[in-house]
């Protein structure tokens, strides 16, 4: 338990330093930070549920004679990685190394943009680093370049389609990036459902032609379907910020100006407290998508209300979220006790 405090210790201290996103010494203290994520989460060592699973991967696309046999196996760009780790004889330690330098740098990068970056990076570490980037892996890594997206959303097109088709091939569900995208295009309304519903039917198309589709069947729809009992708390972790946003959005545009991108994310946060009811699973994974929200929205309550009170209830929340979550998860025995490779 104790490292896991630690690393939630991090940001919540620097939280009461002053902040300037742009200073010299808050992007070199990012960095090293950054480095200290990416060690804890890429040199674990048997934590998390689906440690034995991914073992397995590894070793099955190992163990395939070609490249196109393996990738029958997973989405496309998880294959690769692993398959040229196994060439290197890098072992799961270096898969998850490169999934983590993916997932965190994308994180830090959108946390570099945020009026108070650490309290960005304090919102989401409980859940979306220490539980999902070391568990749900393929996923993790689809996550990271959707930060990556959405640091470069005021830029070129091409670079954003780019990165959510990138994302979408590590993780399938990561389309939900690619329809983002395609909204905030700025075409006619009547061409821009065009593009997004053709899109959207070529893709299911092709999606439904894949192994992969099967899988994703049985897990996320039917009756057959995975339950996922944490879904309406993970989806609170979203929709709480949204509907502080959404009650206090004139307060917010009068400081920051329409955010296209804050409203839509917050309007999909409380669309999947609904959206748990039919298909828990599913709407936990696409929530994740989200958790953008969170780190836009608790960075700017105390700028917002001017008044830092706001900043250590966001600190004590979060650290309060961490602790009922080690200690009643039914999760959380997976994680414990934390074990890192380097200190074996």
């Amino acid at each position: 338990m104790i490292p896991y405090l630690f690393l939630m210790a991090i940001p919540a201290i620097f939280s009461f330093m002053p902040s300037n996103k742009n200073s010299f010494n808050q992007k070199i203290l990012l960095f090293f930070v950054g480095i200290i994520y990416i060690m804890f989460t890429a040199f674990r060592h048997e934590v998390s549920l689906d440690w034995s699973s991914y073992i397995r991967m590894y070793a099955l696309i190992k163990s395939n004679s070609s490249l196109e046999e393996a990738l029958s196996i997973t989405e496309p760009s998880f294959v690769i990685l692993n398959w040229i780790m196994a060439k290197m004889d890098a072992g799961v330690y270096g898969v998850n190394f490169v999934i983590a330098i993916i997932f965190i740098s994308g994180v830090f990068r959108f946390v570099a943009q945020m009026p108070r970056p650490w309290l960005a990076l304090l919102s989401v570490t409980p859940y979306l680093v220490i539980v999902i980037s070391m568990s749900a892996v393929r996923q993790a890594a689809a996550i990271g370049l959707v930060f990556h997206l959405l640091a470069v959303w005021n830029q070129g097109i091409t670079k954003k389609i780019l990165l959510a088709f990138i994302a979408t091939s590590f993780h399938y569900s990561a389309f939900v990036s690619v329809v983002l995208v395609l909204l905030n295009i700025k075409l006619p309304s009547w061409l821009k459902w065009v593009v997004l519903l053709s899109g959207s039917v070529i893709s299911l198309y092709i999606f439904t032609r894949t192994e992969q589709y099967i899988i994703y069947k049985g897990a996320y729809l039917g009756k057959g379907a995975i339950e996922s009992f944490g879904a309406l708390q993970h989806a609170a972790l979203n929709a709480i910020p949204a509907s502080i946003y959404l009650f206090f959005i004139k307060k917010w545009n009068a400081l920051y100006g329409k955010n296209q991108l804050m409203f839509i994310l917050s309007i999909l946060s409380l669309l999947s407290m609904v959206g748990v009811f039919f298909s828990s699973t599913a709407v936990d994974r696409l929530a994740l998508y989200l958790s953008p929200i969170q780190m836009l929205i608790y960075s700017t309550i105390p700028i917002v209300f001017k008044s830092e009170i706001y900043a250590y209830i966001i600190i004590i929340i979060h650290i309060a979220i961490l602790l009922i979550w080690l200690l009643y998860s039914n999760s959380s025995y997976a994680f414990l006790p934390y074990n890192n490779i380097l200190f074996i």
